[in-house]
C-alpha cells in the first residue's frame, strides 16, 4: 500500500465536518445505564440542539463554503470559530459562512464567532462572509457593528 498525506485542503474539509453539541460534553461520564437510558431520551428530544457542519471548497469562489444547520450559540461558536481558525491559518482561503438552515442564534454567538482572533486574520486579506442571514440576524449584526461581513448574494463571478 503506498504511504502519502492529505493535502492540506483536504485534512481541514475532513476536521471541519462536525456535529458539535450546545450543552457542554465535558465531564460526562455516566455511572449507569439508567443515566445513559434517560440522556438518550432527553437527546432524542432536543436533536436539534446541535450545530451540523458541512464543508464544500468552491474553485469558482476560491473559498471554503461552510453550510450551518440547527442551532448557534455560545458553546457552538466557540467551536467554530476555532476550526475556522484552524481553516484559515491551514488553507490561507476566504470563508463563506451560510446561515441558511440556522434556526436559532445567539447574539453572544456572534459576538465570539467575531472575536478579535477573527478580525486580526483578516487583516492578512483572508475574508470571512456570511450568506442567508435572516433580517432579525441582519440587524443584530448592524447593532454590533458587523455588518460589512454580511453579503446578501455571491454574484457567479465576484469576489467574496
Amino acid at each position: 500500500m503506498p504511504g502519502g498525506e492529505l493535502s492540506p485542503i483536504s485534512e481541514i474539509l475532513n476536521k471541519l465536518h462536525k456535529t458539535i453539541p450546545t450543552l457542554p460534553t465535558e465531564n460526562l461520564i455516566p455511572h449507569t445505564i439508567k443515566v445513559v437510558k434517560d440522556k438518550a431520551c432527553e437527546t432524542a428530544e432536543k436533536i436539534d440542539y446541535f450545530l451540523k457542519i458541512k464543508v464544500i471548497k468552491s474553485e469558482r469562489l476560491q473559498a471554503l463554503l461552510i453550510d450551518l444547520y440547527g442551532v448557534l450559540d455560545k458553546i457552538t461558536a466557540k467551536r467554530l470559530r476555532r476550526k475556522i481558525l484552524l481553516a484559515f491559518k491551514r488553507c490561507k482561503m476566504d470563508i463563506v459562512l451560510n446561515f441558511k438552515d440556522v434556526n436559532y442564534i445567539t447574539p453572544q454567538a456572534l459576538r465570539i464567532l467575531f472575536h478579535k482572533k477573527i478580525k486580526r486574520v483578516q487583516r492578512h486579506g483572508i475574508k470571512l462572509r456570511l450568506v442567508n442571514l435572516s433580517s432579525s440576524i441582519e440587524e443584530l449584526l448592524k447593532y454590533l457593528g458587523l455588518e460589512s461581513y454580511y453579503v446578501r448574494y455571491i454574484e457567479p463571478h465576484s469576489s467574496i
